[in-house]
């Protein structure tokens, strides 16, 4: 008869096979920032006796927004009647802002009966870096001569949870090579999208035979993507070649008849 008395209701942690009686630490959940999740309840009576409870609840932070739903029909979702023997379901959803700073959050439920009765349990919630940019699709190495272009795509992608303004290419080539991407700015990227940056890289005729590293990422007002590297192997063009030596026939044949009109006097 203690017990019985004592016991006022559980509340029950439904979202996997097994439940989880409310005196124990919820899971953490882990969300990216601009995201949302659920945390789902059951509220028993096992009174023998119908009862009014009320749901209060706690925020860790102010851009942590905490929305109480119940199966119940009740004009009120935060006090709802449960018969005798009866439970509720009650759902918590938990959204954070964009601009939730990265951390691990833990909120409180309250539950209080009627009859003065109270009860409480913790949530975890582990938030995110909302801004998670990358970069896919770039060769990992290309042949070019001298004098000549080359061209590469890149897949950029927002993984994040926010979206990402004025996103530009950066690649760290040598001086003199030109560098021409497109687009060449990019406004906007929602998050969950890609666009292709398409880029074309002119190699001067005076480069020197290499093998290049050539690191390049993505840039944008709210983050850095990871550095990638393009291998590029230099070959001195055919072309070069020849005109270099045609230059040094000329030369040498310039040579021999400034000699022999010389050996003439």
């Amino acid at each position: 008869m203690k017990n019985k008395a004592f016991t006022m209701f559980l509340l029950f942690f439904a979202a996997s096979a097994m439940h989880l009686f409310a005196d124990k630490i919820i899971p953490t959940r882990h969300i990216r920032a601009g995201d949302n999740t659920r945390y789902f309840f059951e509220i028993v009576n096992s009174t023998a006796e119908e009862h009014t409870y009320s749901i209060k609840t706690v925020s860790p932070d102010k851009s942590i927004k905490i929305k109480v739903e119940s199966s119940n029909n009740t004009n009120d979702v935060q006090n709802f009647l449960i018969s005798s023997g009866k439970r509720g379901e009650v759902t918590v959803e938990v959204s954070s802002l964009p601009e939730t700073p990265v951390g691990c959050y833990d909120g409180e439920l309250h539950v209080k009966r009627d009859d003065g009765k109270s009860y409480s349990i913790s949530f975890s919630l582990t938030v995110e870096n909302p801004y998670i940019l990358k970069t896919t699709g770039a060769p990992d190495r290309i042949d070019v001569f001298s004098g000549k272009e080359f061209s590469f795509n890149v897949t950029v992608i927002n993984s994040g949870a926010a979206l990402l303004h004025n996103l530009i290419f950066k690649i760290d080539a040598p001086p003199k090579w030109i560098i021409m991407s497109e687009p060449k700015i990019l406004d906007r990227l929602d998050p969950g999208n890609n666009v292709v940056i398409k880029t074309r890289v002119i190699v001067p005729p005076s480069q020197a035979s290499v093998i290049q590293s050539v690191p390049y990422h993505i840039e944008c007002m709210e983050t850095v993507s990871s550095t990638g590297t393009l291998t590029v192997k230099v070959q001195k063009s055919p072309e070069y070649l020849i005109t270099a030596l045609a230059v040094l026939v000329l030369a040498i044949a310039g040579t021999i008849l400034f000699f022999k009109k010389k050996g003439r006097r």
